[in-house]
């Protein structure tokens, strides 16, 4: 029994270890990004347009 609960909590440990690292990864992809947190619509250049191939009829 006692080796269940070691396993357990080793498995328990290792995914919170994964998902700090994971979540340190994607926090500095986007501190990295040059793109404004608060970009919007209006901020796209006045002659965007979607790729035709993209719009859905």
């Amino acid at each position: 029994m006692e080796l269940v609960v070691g396993v357990l909590l080793v498995w328990a440990l290792l995914a919170v270890v994964v998902a700090v690292v994971v979540g340190r990864g994607i926090r500095l992809a986007d501190e990295r990004s040059a793109v404004p947190a608060s970009m919007s619509i209006s901020d796209l250049a006045a002659g965007f347009a979607p790729d035709p191939s993209a719009v859905r009829r």
